[in-house]
């Protein structure tokens, strides 16, 4: 009996979405994403989900501390806080 190889699912969509940088992270502002429409929210929670439930065998820390910089210095947030704002997204997204 032959062994079979583990396929593994690739595509480059993740890969050119960082593009040239070197990050091992995606960091999304919580003001922005609950200032899209309530459709696209609940698609992004499920899909958030999915991806918690497929790696929850994996051991990672539960907490992360995110600060705003340019270039080598720490700046002040620009976006609102998140439980007082919301940014109108420029471009109208389909439901």
């Amino acid at each position: 009996m032959s062994k079979q190889a583990t396929v593994i699912p690739t595509s480059d969509a993740i890969h050119e979405m960082f593009g040239l940088a070197y990050a091992s992270y995606l960091v999304l502002p919580r003001v922005l994403l609950q200032s899209m429409p309530v459709r696209w929210q609940r698609r992004f929670v499920k899909m958030v989900r999915e991806l918690e439930t497929a790696f929850q065998h994996v051991e990672r820390p539960q907490d992360y501390w995110v600060r705003t910089r340019e270039g080598n210095r720490f700046v002040p947030e620009t976006l609102p806080p998140y439980r007082h704002g919301y940014v109108e997204p420029r471009k109208a997204v389909r439901p």
